[in-house]
């Protein structure tokens, strides 16, 4: 749900800009949104987090890849440090769940 609402200005925004349907213009944003989601706080099983969280974590995650761009790397390098977010995000919570064991 977290998701859906954080996309739903984004989507609402690109509809604005194009009149037509272009295939391929929201490649990338759920995994972008997935990203912002995990950096938020949110787990992934479900169960806690909260749309301030989210909310900081888009802003975090879109300062990250404002940053890339300014060094000049091109999106697939993005994309790749998004999915290390989201890897070791998964990481963080596996080791902390094993050692309340």
């Amino acid at each position: 749900m977290a998701l859906g609402c954080g996309r739903l200005p984004g989507i609402l925004d690109i509809a604005a800009r194009y009149p037509f349907v272009v295939f391929g213009t929201m490649e990338g944003e759920v995994f972008a949104g997935l990203a912002a989601c995990v950096v938020g706080g949110v787990l992934l099983g479900g169960g806690k987090g909260s749309v301030l969280n989210v909310i900081f974590g888009a802003f975090t995650l879109q300062a990250i890849v404002n940053l890339l761009n300014l060094l000049g790397l091109p999106k697939p390098y993005t994309d790749v440090v998004q999915g290390l977010i989201i890897i070791g995000a998964v990481a963080y919570v596996g080791l902390t769940s094993q050692k309340r064991r």
